[in-house]
This record gives structure tokens, sequence and C-alpha cells, in this order.
């Protein structure tokens, strides 16, 4: 069970993509990032990594997506949006 200061932090969210940003909406808050605001971009078997600086990122389970193809997808496209911003 999480703490209620924890709740914010660990709350469901949904993540757009665009073009210029992504944007990560919880019931909490409404956050919009500029792709260049990325630092680094890392994925393991079960999870993508988004870092902002050393201490930060935003982190994407595997099980948000139905298929193998999505998942590949969705990090392509986080891909090709961090290496443009680089």
């Amino acid at each position: 069970m999480l703490a209620n200061k924890d709740k914010a932090l660990m709350s469901e969210r949904t993540i757009t993509l665009a073009d210029d940003c992504f944007v990560s909406d919880t019931p909490f808050a409404h956050s919009e990032y500029r792709w260049p605001m990325v630092q680094k971009l890392a994925r393991t078997g079960r999870h993508a990594f988004l870092y902002f600086n050393k201490e930060s990122a935003l982190i994407v389970p595997r099980r948000a997506f139905e298929t193998d193809s999505e998942w590949n997808a969705f990090y392509d496209f986080w891909q090709s949006k961090t290496r443009r911003s680089a």
C-alpha cells in the first residue's frame, strides 16, 4: 500500500506523443516535455526509461502495451525524437 504522499508519484498516467513534445497526464498533474529536455533513452526487457537527468526519468512498463509491435513502435518513436533533439 502506498502512503498518501506517494500516490501522486506512483499513480497511473497517460502519455501522449507529439512531434515536438510528449504530455504526461495523471489524476494529479499535467506535464508537457519538449524532446530536447531528454538526456538519455534506455530499455530493458520490461521497462523503457526516458531520462531528464541522472536522477529523474519517466519509466514506462512493457505491460502497458498489448503487443510486442506496439511496444517496439513506442520505443522506436522515442528513439527518433531523442536522436533529432540531441
